[in-house]
């Protein structure tokens, strides 16, 4: 079973408290990947989908300006329920999930990393997948511009400076993989800073074919 997008939101979480919870109706897919961006000093100490707690995979730092968390959990509830995100930031924070049918259950991501980059119109990085047809998601940030796909990512959802990214499709074969986004206007501004957050999910295995259809039965 190929990997596919089940269900994608950006959310924005007013403040005033440390536990902000918002429901999500129909949510379709067992993999779910979550971000967060709390202000500085701010930080966020968890997120729970339907009562369950999410695995954070990692974090980068923007400094002066925000922290950015991914996210991540496997054999997710399906339908409707509260994502609740736990943090010391009270003044309001960004979010957004997006969803995945077909990819492992037991192991995500494949690989991740983080990166940072200060004068530049793009953010790139490279990471090896074990798997043909994986795909790859990110969490990508601006100090001043909106952000767009580049390499083997397209973006989703409406937020413009911070913006979550999917491969929108298969990889291909295993190995090295270019992911990048690209700000917009694409001209580097001084003092401009890039940061991301960057992983490949893991296709599920393919199923063994029978006996019988090895045999040409049926």
């Amino acid at each position: 079973m190929a990997i596919a997008q089940g269900t994608f939101a950006d959310l924005q979480f007013d403040g005033g408290s440390t536990t902000q919870t918002r429901s999500i109706n129909n949510v379709a897919g067992t993999v779910l990947y979550v971000w967060v961006a709390t202000n500085n000093p701010g930080t966020c100490s968890g997120v729970t989908w339907n009562g369950v707690a999410m695995t954070e995979i990692d974090t980068e730092p923007e400094p002066g300006a925000r922290t950015y968390y991914l996210f991540c959990l496997v054999n997710a509830d399906l339908g409707t329920h509260d994502l609740v995100v736990t943090s010391t930031d009270t003044a309001g924070i960004y979010s957004g999930f997006s969803s995945y049918t077909g990819a492992d259950l037991t192991t995500q991501p494949d690989v991740f990393t983080s990166t940072f980059a200060s004068n530049s119109s793009n953010l790139s990085t490279s990471l090896t997948s074990s798997d043909d047809d994986a795909w790859a998601v990110c969490i990508g940030r601006s100090d001043f511009f909106g952000l767009d796909g580049q390499t083997n990512l397209t973006g989703l959802g409406a937020f413009s400076s911070i913006r979550m990214f999917d491969s929108a499709g298969s990889l291909g074969v295993a190995g090295s993989k270019t992911l990048a986004f690209v700000q917009n206007p694409t001209t580097p501004t001084a003092g401009n800073r890039l940061c991301g957050i960057f992983a490949i999910i893991k296709p599920a295995a393919a199923s063994a074919p029978s006996k019988l259809a090895i045999l040409g039965v049926g």
